[in-house]
């Protein structure tokens, strides 16, 4: 469905508009590019007990004093 636009925005305006009208389109994966990274080379489970890692981690920077 599209919509009709007024005859009377500006070309600035119209460009804004399609902008807008292009980003609606864009996927969550397309909208974060540039802004997060992936691990790639690794077939090991990384969310894989990750609870236990953080807790262990926690344990350890308490037992050297630097948490």
């Amino acid at each position: 469905m599209t919509r009709k636009r007024p005859a009377s925005l500006s070309r600035r305006e119209r460009a804004g508009v399609r902008e807008i009208e292009k980003e609606k389109n864009k996927t969550l994966f397309d909208f974060l590019s540039g802004h997060i990274g992936t691990v790639s080379g690794t077939t090991e489970a990384l969310s894989k007990d990750c609870g236990k890692h953080f807790t262990d981690g926690l344990v350890e920077k308490k037992r050297r004093g630097r948490l």
